[in-house]
C-alpha cells in the first residue's frame, strides 16, 4: 500500500501501522460484506438469516473500529486514513473504467 510507506516515510512506523491496520480492516470489512450481499441476492434459502448476520458484522465492525481507537492501539488518523484509503482507491478504478471508451 502506498499509504503505508508514505506514512513511513513522513510519520514513523507507528503511523504506518495505523494506515496498513486501516486499509486491511477495511478491505477485510469489504469482503465480507461482499460475500453476505452476494448470497442474498442470488436468492439463498436463508435470506432472513443473512440480513441478521449482515446487521451482527456491522455491530462488530464497529465495536472492533471502538475498541481500536479507544484502548489507542492504533494511531486514529493513520486508522481513518487507512480505512478511506480503499474507497479512494474505489472511486479511482471506477472513473478509469468509466472513462475508456
Amino acid at each position: 500500500m502506498a499509504g503505508g510507506a508514505a506514512g513511513l516515510i513522513f510519520a514513523g512506523a507507528v503511523f504506518m501501522a495505523g494506515i496498513l491496520t486501516g486499509g486491511l480492516f477495511a478491505y477485510l470489512n469489504l469482503s465480507w460484506f461482499s460475500v453476505i450481499v452476494k448470497k442474498i441476492l442470488i436468492g439463498h434459502r436463508r435470506r432472513k438469516s443473512l440480513g441478521l448476520l449482515l446487521a451482527l458484522k456491522s455491530i462488530a465492525a464497529y465495536s472492533a473500529v471502538g475498541a481500536l481507537i479507544y484502548f489507542k492501539l492504533v494511531n486514529p488518523l493513520a486508522f481513518i486514513i487507512g480505512l478511506t484509503s480503499l474507497m479512494l482507491s474505489v472511486l479511482v478504478v471506477g472513473l478509469q473504467w468509466r472513462s475508456e471508451p
